[in-house]
């Protein structure tokens, strides 16, 4: 549209004081390279989307109680496990069940795991 960096003609006096999109910048510490993938930095690890899961559900009745969860387990708005396990049998008395961030139960279930495993 301007020309581009090929014919070495810049943008209009509108972009005077703004960044020029025709051309590379080149940044402190960081080569300049002609690939945007590469140019982007390294690979960069993200905390969205995270594996969530949905319902959970408990009733206390006469008996005792009674939980139940659903396995679909998201990633994103992509339903990408069907199998979670969202209820944990802690002992006789205890039930763990947990919905929303995966990580955040297994975790929970990683340290009851073991504080049972060390009182054995």
């Amino acid at each position: 549209m301007f020309g581009g960096p090929l014919l070495n003609e810049r943008c209009p006096s509108l972009w005077a004081n703004g960044p020029d999109p025709q051309h590379h910048h080149s940044f402190p510490n960081r080569p300049m390279m002609m690939n945007s993938m590469a140019a982007a930095g390294p690979r960069k690890h993200t905390q969205q989307p995270i594996t969530t899961g949905t319902s959970t559900f408990a009733m206390k009745f006469d008996g005792g109680v009674i939980m139940a969860a659903d396995t679909l387990g998201s990633y994103g708005s992509l339903a990408r496990f069907t199998a979670l396990q969202r209820i944990m049998k802690v002992n006789d008395q205890t039930v763990l069940a947990a919905s929303g961030d995966i990580a955040d139960f297994q975790f929970l279930q990683e340290i009851i795991t073991q504080k049972q495993i060390d009182e054995d």
